[in-house]
């Protein structure tokens, strides 16, 4: 997902990441994170569907 999509503050480690991970949990709920290396930092977990990003 590109980092303009993102409605959150984005922790100042990661506001050089472009591109964010997303990947669903119970249904469709979103969580986001970003890849460093071998390691995935999961930024945010979702309580609602348009919490992190608009759909």
């Amino acid at each position: 997902m590109p980092k303009d999509s993102i409605t959150e503050k984005i922790p100042v480690r990661f506001q050089d990441v472009d591109r964010f991970l997303v990947f669903r949990y119970l249904g469709k709920l979103p969580m986001v994170g970003v890849r460093v290396r071998d390691v995935l930092h999961i930024l945010w977990i979702a309580p609602d569907f348009r919490r992190i990003y608009q759909h």
